[in-house]
């Protein structure tokens, strides 16, 4: 081994000028090893620092279903703007839109709305499952910004695409759940079917007091606002009034 050693070095003492050209390839291969590993770290650390927005649908309480669009990643998103196929449409709600452009969604922020307060007629209506959405937005910059150039206005275009589609939603149960806007207007369809009998009216007011003040005595979540009580009393003694005076 040693004598292999002592003639390998004297061989290369005897061709230096091919020494030199091996250096010179051991140094270019360790250049490009670097060069590569750069820019490896640098497509992870971009990745990282990106935003990721995301398109979505959830449940809310019983039948509600909100559409949402929410930036998860780390850094802000600048001129969000989405698009559907086919255009996204509410069976509940016949003025239901959706934005043209957020200007800016920073991290962990979020843009929703009730798509559906009655998630069940969605089905009934033959409204489409399935849509499309493509979702296009800019990231900061991630260099200088040059002369005059504002940073976050000149970041790479990204351009994600989910699919938002209701059929899972089919296979679970929604609760159909009665607010106070409810019991009002059951009040006053009963009223209409008891018109001016006197004796009806009074019943009712009696029964309507008696639901107030159970109402009211319910732990603090069920509890109406003092607002909707005023409400259904206004309702009851207003009739009454009427009802005393007609007669």
């Amino acid at each position: 081994m040693i004598d292999f050693i002592a003639a390998l070095g004297t061989w290369l003492r005897a061709n230096g000028w091919l020494t030199d050209w091996l250096l010179l390839l051991v140094a270019i291969v360790t250049a490009w090893f670097a060069l590569v590993q750069i820019r490896h770290a640098r497509q992870v650390q971009d990745e990282q620092a990106r935003p990721y927005v995301v398109v979505g649908i959830r449940r809310v309480t019983a039948g509600i279903v909100e559409l949402y669009v929410k930036n998860f990643g780390s850094t802000a998103a600048y001129g969000v703007s989405m698009a559907s196929e086919p255009a996204i449409e509410s069976v509940t709600d016949p003025g239901f839109t959706v934005f043209d452009v957020i200007p800016t969604l920073v991290p962990q922020d979020e843009w929703s709305t009730i798509w559906e307060d009655h998630a069940h007629e969605r089905k009934g209506a033959g409204a489409p499952d399935r849509f499309d959405i493509t979702v296009s937005y800019r990231g900061a910059a991630t260099s200088a910004p040059r002369s005059g150039r504002r940073r976050g206005r000149s970041g790479k275009v990204f351009t994600d695409r989910y699919v938002i589609d209701w059929a899972p939603y089919w296979s679970s149960s929604f609760v159909v759940q009665k607010d106070m806007d409810d019991l009002v207007k059951a009040v006053q369809d009963i009223h209409r079917s008891i018109g001016r009998d006197q004796l009806g009216q009074r019943n009712l007011v009696q029964s309507g007091h008696s639901i107030a003040e159970s109402l009211q005595d319910m732990p603090t979540p069920s509890v109406p606002t003092p607002g909707v009580l005023a409400r259904i009393r206004s309702h009851f003694w207003g009739h009454v009034h009427r009802g005393e005076v007609d007669s």
